[in-house]
């Protein structure tokens, strides 16, 4: 077992102590040697396929999918994402039987469209459970709360954090409307060397927007070399040090006096965004 794997035993040792009925595990990377992705699930999902962990899952895009897709062996039903079955069929690998593709979400709204689709897989996959027990979903208010995704305020201006990994699925209209709003943007960015940071600063230099990455360090599994050869680098933050992170931000707001701070990085980076002590009492506003 992997480190993960005694937390994810732990975790269901509890469940089963507890009387959990249903629970949702989240894989790590892939699924073909992630204990998450061996366990018998009633519904499986892969929301996206793109060259990823290549080093460990890859080298190739095959390679990925494959690991990816090993995730609905012996599941009862396949929730998958818009993208997923056109990629498969480039590789020429089949879908699984009696998959439910999720359509592409509207564009527009206050959501970007990553993050409207996954709360539509979300919802699929929820009906798919429901369905297999029987039940009948029933009509539900659901607030819209993400950890990936929200506004808060900080120094009297709006704050974006987004968890955007992948530059395809980042929503540009969605970020082009903010720009609209709010001309004089400050884009902080924390994307390590596992992830590609290249088309976002290009496209960001095309916005005319600032631009600020900032490296986290003492990341085991994640290394900032390409981001520390930028220029514009920030600053080096420790990835527990949320006091030094707010202390860096408020530093490049008062350098650049935005109008809007759009923090976009990998899941430890807007963690840590959101554990910021000025934000960490009232997250999220919405």
């Amino acid at each position: 077992l992997s480190p993960f794997g005694t937390f994810l035993l732990i975790a269901l040792a509890w469940f089963r102590e507890n009387g959990v009925d249903w629970f949702v595990l989240e894989g790590g990377r892939g699924a073909a040697y992630d204990e998450v992705g061996r366990l018998p699930g009633d519904v499986v999902v892969v929301t996206s396929i793109f060259l990823e962990h290549a080093q460990q899952i890859g080298p190739e895009l095959r390679d990925v999918a494959l690991n990816k897709m090993a995730i609905a062996e012996g599941a009862k039903a396949t929730v998958l994402g818009p993208d997923v079955p056109a990629v498969l069929d480039r590789l020429g690998l089949e879908l699984p039987q009696g998959a439910a593709v999720v359509a592409p979400p509207p564009a527009g709204g206050d959501l970007p469209g990553w993050c409207r689709l996954d709360l539509d897989i979300a919802d699929t996959a929820c009906r798919k459970l429901l369905a297999l027990n029987g039940l009948r979903p029933l009509p539900a208010e659901v607030p819209i709360v993400t950890a990936s995704f929200g506004q808060v305020a900080f120094e009297g201006r709006p704050l974006v954090y987004d968890a955007t990994i992948s530059f395809p699925a980042f929503d540009r209209e969605h970020f082009a409307g903010l720009r609209r709003k709010h001309p004089r943007l400050l884009v902080v960015l924390s994307l390590s060397d596992q992830k590609d940071a290249a088309p976002f600063l290009a496209h960001f230099e095309t916005e005319d927007v600032t631009i600020a990455p900032i490296a986290l360090t003492g990341l085991d599994l994640h290394t900032y070399h390409r981001l520390e050869r930028d220029p514009r680098l920030a600053g080096r933050v420790g990835f527990t040090d949320a006091a030094g992170l707010e202390a860096l931000l408020r530093r490049l707001v008062a350098q650049h006096r935005p109008d809007l701070v759009y923090m976009l990085g990998i899941q430890p980076f807007v963690r840590l965004c959101k554990q910021m002590p000025s934000l960490a009492s009232g997250m999220p506003s919405k």
